[in-house]
């Protein structure tokens, strides 16, 4: 077990080293190709979709651009409220307040979401058949993972 701990490790700090390499504009176009990727997916289709997402924090894709091109959806982003994740509705051109470990947050005051569609997770990488390799804290997917709905 310990050789497979130390492997994705090993491969955790090569992708986030791969990933700080990359200029502004090669991180911009990868998440813009990324956005118009997830744009096809029927997911966003659905009536009345409601799509569960992040702010980019740690170079993770953009995902803005995809909000833009998709303002029909019903978008979550996460709040820390104590010690719980909860899931705010949130829109392009909205306030954001700084929350727990400086990440922006939906104010407080913002609807509360709980049946998403879809969530889309940030992630350190993964490969083509969409193995998630995360930051190593298994507490984050737990968290994302309460929620019912289908994750991307």
């Amino acid at each position: 077990m310990a050789t497979f701990n130390r492997s994705k490790a090993e491969l955790r700090k090569a992708w986030l080293t791969a990933r700080r390499s990359l200029s502004p504009a090669a991180q911009a176009a990868k998440s813009q190709a990324l956005c118009q990727q997830l744009q096809q997916h029927p997911g966003f289709r659905a009536p009345n979709a409601v799509v569960l997402s992040y702010f980019s924090i740690r170079q993770e894709p953009d995902l803005m651009p995809l909000m833009a091109l998709m303002p029909q959806v019903r978008w979550g982003f996460p709040r820390i409220e104590g010690e719980a994740l909860h899931w705010h509705a949130w829109q392009l051109g909205q306030p954001l307040i700084q929350g727990a470990f400086n990440i922006p947050e939906p104010p407080l005051g913002n609807p509360t979401i709980d049946r998403p569609t879809l969530m889309l997770i940030p992630c350190v990488g993964a490969d083509r058949q969409g193995f998630r390799l995360g930051y190593g804290g298994a507490t984050t997917i737990a968290c994302w993972l309460i929620q019912p709905g289908r994750i991307l």
